[in-house]
């Protein structure tokens, strides 16, 4: 009979259990959270408009206005393009929205949230608000 080291045994279990629990969890939103996907188009005559290096703003409101809720920063020119808007997308995680969210996109030029320049091209979700658990929304750039 083989002796079992004991220690070694314990060891490795322990090693097992701090993998298993390090593991990233899949991420699943909350009842009641965030999670907008959909795909971002834009009109045929302002393709030659945008570049790679265009920074694209997708902003989630409440319906009846106010500040940002949530905001996802995407990049490139390479239409069209998916997105998802979730949990960790919101401005205060704290803060979970409870009611549809308008849906707004801007591709910016020179890369800064706070900026509205010429040139900059726009977009909205034709079917404003959209629930918080909206699907294959489309919005065109125009």
């Amino acid at each position: 009979m083989k002796k079992i080291n004991v220690s070694a045994h314990l060891l490795l279990a322990g090693v097992l259990i701090v993998v298993g629990c390090s593991k990233k969890k899949e991420e699943v939103p909350a009842q009641g959270g965030v999670k907008i996907s959909g795909t971002l188009e834009i009109a045929p005559a302002l393709v030659k408009k945008t570049k790679a290096s265009d920074t694209i703003f997708i902003i989630a409101r409440r319906a009846e206005g106010g500040p940002t809720v949530a905001a996802k920063r995407l990049e490139g020119n390479n239409y069209p393009m998916s997105f998802e808007i979730t949990d960790t997308d919101l401005m205060s995680p704290d803060v979970k929205p409870d009611s549809p969210l308008n849906i707004t996109v801007r591709v910016d030029k020179d890369g800064e949230a706070m900026s509205k320049k010429p040139g900059d091209l726009t977009g909205e979700y034709e079917k404003n608000p959209a629930p918080l658990n909206a699907e294959g929304i489309i919005i065109q750039i125009n």
